[in-house]
């Protein structure tokens, strides 16, 4: 372990991104970054009709509970992906799909 002191002394920005790295923390993060602005990111009406979101490396599956929005959002897959890397980070999520 590290010893942090005046001497080349780390962030704790820098000390929990060692830590999202050494534990394979970053897409359990990611998804709950995700699911707590989903709302925001899509609206009321599609937040309402979604049943819940999986991220895994870079791949985000949203779950939807009515058919026609599902064929909706379908269609607008490039649209949600740039939408949510602009809320989140460039390159955050890489593919989307609508199940």
């Amino acid at each position: 372990m590290k010893k942090i002191g005046s001497h080349g002394s780390k962030s704790i920005s820098e000390l929990l991104r060692e830590m999202e790295e050494k534990y394979n923390l970053s897409d359990p993060l990611r998804e709950a970054a995700l699911k707590e602005r989903w709302n925001a990111i899509m609206g009321p009406l599609i937040s309402n009709h979604t049943q819940n979101l999986k991220f895994k490396e870079g791949k985000l599956s949203i779950f939807i509970d009515n058919a026609p929005l599902k064929a909706e959002l379908s269609m607008r897959l490039e649209e949600i992906k740039n939408l949510i890397n602009t809320e989140l980070g460039a390159d955050t999520v890489r593919e989307v799909y609508i199940r």
